[in-house]
């Protein structure tokens, strides 16, 4: 059976208004889920590095064995070209993964199968599939809206067993559930010719 996880300092709330060179602020609220929302509008390219967007700070020994992921994301967004030309490259894409950090991690012995480096204290997490992409060519006065709901659950989530299959020893995955742990959402995407978008997401986390 698994069971929501809470804490007294489990969740942030943050709003991200994403323009070039200006930037949100984060806000805490007390409950299980995260929720997050921005915004950006461009013409031209645009790239963008969102780490630690949000994250959950989960108390020690807040699950046994298992953080087990669930994510549901709201898109609406829109491409048009008033270029006076056709384009071939107009885009929406974006992807998202989950990175857990313990001082656990700070174990010079522990790699990040992800990164094939030290974890520093870090390990990142990619769900699959966990992007969402339209890369198109639009014609002069081409306009297209969009809005997507999905859900997306982590498989076989973040488990004591995987980590050990992925090089951590028994010891070193016992402690990390025993300690304190903070999840972070992360997101990249880029955007070309987007006039306007918003992403609304939340998780809820479970475990054992």
């Amino acid at each position: 059976m698994l069971n929501p996880i809470v804490s007294s300092k489990v969740c942030c709330k943050i709003i991200y208004y994403f323009t070039p060179n200006k930037h949100g602020t984060i806000h805490y609220v007390q409950n299980s889920l995260i929720y997050l929302w921005f915004n950006f509008k461009v013409l031209s390219s645009c790239i963008y590095h969102l780490q630690g967007l949000c994250r959950i700070k989960l108390p020690k020994k807040a699950t046994r064995t298992l953080i087990y992921p669930v994510l549901t994301f709201f898109e609406n967004y829109q491409l048009q070209n008033t270029t006076g030309f056709t384009v071939p490259n107009a885009l929406f894409d974006y992807s998202v993964t989950l990175s857990i950090e313990s001082s656990v991690l700070l174990d010079p012995s522990i790699i990040d199968p992800v990164t094939g480096l030290p974890a520093n204290g870090t390990l990142v997490f990619v769900f699959s599939p966990n992007r969402v992409v339209e890369d198109r060519t639009m014609v002069d006065g081409e306009r297209s809206r969009k809005r997507l709901t999905f859900t997306r659950a982590g498989n076989a989530g973040i488990s004591k067993a995987n980590l050990i299959a992925g090089g951590l020893t028994p010891a070193q995955a016992d402690d990390l559930f025993k300690s304190a742990i903070t999840v972070h959402f992360n997101m990249t995407g880029r955007a070309r010719y987007v006039t306007d978008s918003t992403i609304t997401g939340n998780m809820r986390l479970f475990g054992d």
